[in-house]
C-alpha cells in the first residue's frame, strides 16, 4: 500500500516515482523509528478481500507479522468480529496487544455523539440532513456516504 500511494503522489505531481526518493515500506518504518514512533498501519475492512486472497489467509497472516516484528512496524485491524475470530488465532502468540494468553477482544465503534458526527460529516463533506437520524452518527453509514458521494461525478 504505501508503494501504491508513492506513485500516486508521484502521478499527482507529475515525478517520477524514484524523485520522491526512497518510499518503501522499510525505509517508512526507518524514518519513524528514528522519529521515536513506530509505523502504525491501519488495516481497514479486510473481511472484505477477494476470495482467492481469503484462501491465504495463513500464510498472509505468518508473513504479516514477520515483517511487522522485524520492521517494528504495528498494525490495527478494523474488522467485523467474525472475521477476527477466524484471523487472530492466526497470529503467534506474544504479538497482538491484549491479556496474555488470550485474544484481544474486538473493540466495539458505537454511535458517534452528535459533536462528533456533525464534526464527522463536515469532514466527509456530507450535507446536514443528507442521511436519516438514526444514521447520521454512524460511523459505518457517514464512511460510506462519502465513498457514494465521492465516486459520483
Amino acid at each position: 500500500a504505501l508503494e501504491r500511494a508513492g506513485r500516486i503522489v508521484a502521478a499527482s505531481r507529475r515525478t517520477e516515482p524514484g524523485a520522491l526518493g526512497d518510499i518503501s515500506p522499510e525505509r517508512v518504518a526507518e524514518v519513524a523509528r528514528a522519529a521515536g514512533q513506530p509505523l502504525v498501519l491501519l488495516l481497514d475492512g479486510p473481511e472484505e478481500m477477494p476470495p482467492v486472497l481469503a484462501h491465504r489467509l495463513a500464510l498472509w497472516s505468518r508473513e504479516t507479522e514477520r515483517w511487522l516484528t522485524a520492521s517494528g512496524v504495528r498494525l490495527v485491524v478494523a474488522c467485523r468480529g467474525e472475521y477476527w475470530e477466524q484471523a487472530g488465532p492466526l497470529f503467534g502468540a506474544g504479538v497482538l496487544h491484549g491479556r496474555p494468553g488470550r485474544l484481544p477482544a474486538c473493540v466495539r465503534i458505537g454511535e458517534l455523539t452528535a459533536g462528533q458526527a456533525r464534526t464527522a460529516r463536515e469532514r466527509f463533506g456530507i450535507p446536514e440532513g443528507a442521511l436519516a437520524p438514526a444514521d447520521a452518527g454512524h460511523p459505518l453509514a457517514l464512511r460510506l456516504l462519502s465513498e457514494v458521494r465521492a465516486a459520483l461525478p
